[in-house]
């Protein structure tokens, strides 16, 4: 019990050193704001980029974890989308936004921390292959289907605007650039290495500063009927689905042989949201409850996590 919040224990740390800050007036909502840009502009991207290009893509590609990755992420979303419609009131649209935020997790500034404490060797090659899924399916998917609920009938444009919002993401750009720089079997100039490697050792502390910020700025009264489902969503049936996705493969035979991968997997599934899922929502006026949930799902999360842990740690034995 004690290693388990050895690990998580200075995650959570961190983000209640926002948490802090925030609320002494340390840093402003616009100091956070500039702090998330650094993040998810030029910290993850350059760890995102120096991941794939430091070694053989094939080193760093592992087609059963993606599969399971991709498998549960679209199951989600689609099982997700239609419940939310059916059973909960949301039109196509909004029940489409609700099941990207239970599909995406926050893999870069929450789940890159947990996981560097808990694998140093896997964590960036853990943060790319899950960012590759989610940028290159998952989060087209929802658009997708959020696209169709604005535009009936229209499927071929709502699929284009699905990808050209994430062709421009600086992540989506460093995974690309990564990837053709691996190929291309190149060594990364030593003048290049240093400053990148100083970008992406800041994308850690920073990201969970912010999110600590994000908490603080939100309030009681972020916790509401529906967040709570998209955090149940987010932090019981992602982590439920993409185990049963593990099982699944492996009983075909396609399973993952290290277990830390398989863990790695399934913690990731368990992170709350990401942190631009209220600017992705933005374009569909959903940004409100899109920022609720997502408050919500990290506060939540400082419980599930920890409850995940030991459930790992337990099941183990």
């Amino acid at each position: 019990m004690t290693a388990i919040f050895l690990v998580t224990g200075p995650i959570f740390l961190l983000i209640a050193l926002g948490f802090a800050t925030a609320r002494t007036g340390l840093l402003s909502r616009s100091d956070f704001a500039a702090l998330g840009k650094f993040v998810v502009n030029l910290a993850l991207p350059a760890l995102l980029f120096l991941t794939l290009a430091r070694r053989p893509l094939a080193d760093t590609v592992n087609v059963p974890y993606m599969a399971a990755y991709l498998a549960g992420g679209v199951a989600l979303v689609l099982l997700a989308s239609r419940f939310l419609h059916r059973m909960a009131g949301l039109d196509v649209t909004g029940a489409a936004i609700a099941a990207m935020g239970m599909a995406c997790p926050n893999s870069g500034f929450v789940g890159y921390p947990i996981l560097l404490a808990l694998y140093p060797d896997l964590a960036g090659t853990v943060l790319a292959l899950n960012m590759a899924v989610e940028n290159l399916a998952i989060i087209p998917l929802a658009l997708f289907l959020a696209e169709r609920g604005r535009h009936a009938g229209q499927e071929g444009a709502a699929l284009k605007r699905a990808f050209s919002s994430l062709a421009r993401s600086p992540l989506m750009l460093a995974i690309v650039a990564g990837a053709l720089w691996s190929l291309a079997g190149l060594d990364l100039p030593a003048l290049l290495i240093k400053p990148l490697d100083m970008l992406a050792a800041a994308s850690g502390a920073a990201s969970l500063l912010v999110i600590g910020g994000s908490l603080a700025q939100a309030g009681a009264g972020a916790f509401r009927r529906d967040a709570l489902l998209v955090a149940a969503g987010k932090l019981v049936a992602h982590p439920v689905l993409a185990a049963v996705a593990l099982a699944g493969f492996a009983a075909l035979g396609f399973g993952i042989a290290d277990e830390r991968l398989r863990i790695a997997l399934v913690v990731s599934a368990a992170m709350p949201i990401m942190g631009i899922y209220p600017l992705l929502a933005h374009r569909f006026g959903r940004e409100t409850p899109a920022a609720v949930a997502l408050v919500t799902t990290t506060a939540l999360s400082l419980l599930t996590v920890n409850a995940l842990f030991v459930f790992i740690e337990f099941a183990r034995f």
